[in-house]
């Protein structure tokens, strides 16, 4: 493993992932719907950063600059894929 660096922090992973609200309000909710967020591995944190307005890509361009969930990941077990 080694580290990358953008424009302002240190990170260790990064890439493209979907996910959708499962239970909401402690219900399921109707319609579930999948967002993109960019991820990051910042040395003990998942940062999420959310999709731009009406962008489609799937680069590192097309989410916002400021992230909307920030994640401690201690005491977690990282495991990559490296077959793809």
């Amino acid at each position: 493993m080694y580290w990358m660096q953008n424009n302002r922090y240190l990170f260790i992973f990064q890439g493209l992932i979907k996910r959708r609200s499962l239970i909401k309000d402690g219900n399921r909710p109707i319609i579930t719907i999948w967002r993109r967020y960019w991820m990051q591995i910042w040395g003990d944190a998942l940062v999420l950063y959310a999709a731009k307005l009406f962008a489609q890509g799937e680069s590192r361009d097309t989410f916002r600059n400021d992230p909307c969930k920030y994640v401690t990941i201690t005491g977690w077990h990282i495991l990559v894929d490296v077959n793809r």
